[in-house]
């Protein structure tokens, strides 16, 4: 059983990751503006305090980071939320990055544009994801095996429910929105993880989450429902993203981008 349960899930993650490289190749052409990237689609809030906002945010995480790795060390590496919380520092570090350069575009150029739009739509949707799963399956699991410290602590506050209200500010303020063909991306994503597991798992590594261990016969039916999960989520956010634009809508402002930040 365990062979065929490895077989299925490599098979199956390796047919969904190709496809989204087919569809990512596709859709490719896709662009954002400096503008959507830089301003907030709120009139009140100014770039200088969009920018602000995203630097504290930053080093807020990668602070958190730091300090889960100081007292858990590098097997942090093999949780699904370490991989989306590195994506999102990674996301914030860019825009940052951006912000600051963006106007010599030779050197960053439309790759880098398209890079921090597509962690855009990576990050709300894992964000919801995972705190989702963590407070729903994963702590009522910790609790009855009597592992709640594990889940109960400040790393983990700071992960799956700061976090939340970290980045959920983030989508409500930037101009970027969430498109169906992003959906892509989120596939690649979730089925590179599945792929480290079951590759770990092989090789002697322990399953990072209950639902991830391939010994367990039912493990293809809960990879369906966390697949599930992840179409749910990303749609609610598509339809989220819609509505921020229908109500706030963004509006280009004529030679907002005359200037760098720093001499505004």
């Amino acid at each position: 059983m365990l062979v065929w349960v490895i077989v299925l899930v490599y098979v199956g993650s390796f047919s969904l990751f190709c496809a989204s490289l087919v569809l990512m190749k596709k859709y490719q052409g896709n662009d954002v503006s400096s503008e959507r990237i830089l301003n907030s689609r709120i009139p009140w809030i100014t770039r200088k305090s969009l920018f602000g906002y995203r630097i504290t945010y930053f080093l807020f995480t990668v602070g958190v980071l730091i300090y889960d790795f100081y007292l858990n060390g590098e097997t942090l590496l093999c949780f699904f939320t370490v991989w989306n919380y590195i994506s999102q520092i990674i996301y914030f570090g860019l825009i940052v990055f951006y912000t600051q350069f963006y106007s010599n575009e030779k050197v960053l150029g439309k790759s880098l544009r398209v890079l921090i739009f597509n962690l855009n739509q990576l990050t709300i949707c894992m964000v919801i994801l995972v705190s989702t799963l963590t407070w729903s399956l994963l702590l009522p699991a910790a609790l009855s095996n009597g592992d709640d410290k594990k889940l109960l602590n400040f790393t983990s506050y700071c992960e799956h429910a700061v976090n939340v209200f970290g980045v959920g500010l983030e989508f409500f303020m930037n101009g970027m929105t969430i498109e169906l063909h992003g959906f892509t991306v989120i596939v690649a994503w979730a089925t590179l993880y599945t792929l480290f597991c079951t590759t770990f798992q092989v090789a002697g590594g322990f399953s990072p989450y209950f639902f991830t261990d391939i010994s367990d016969p039912f493990t293809p039916l809960w990879s369906i429902l966390v697949t599930t999960l992840v179409s749910f989520f990303y749609f609610l956010v598509y339809r989220l993203s819609i509505l921020k634009e229908k109500y706030f809508p963004f509006i280009i402002s004529l030679g907002s981008l005359e200037e760098p930040l720093t001499k505004e």
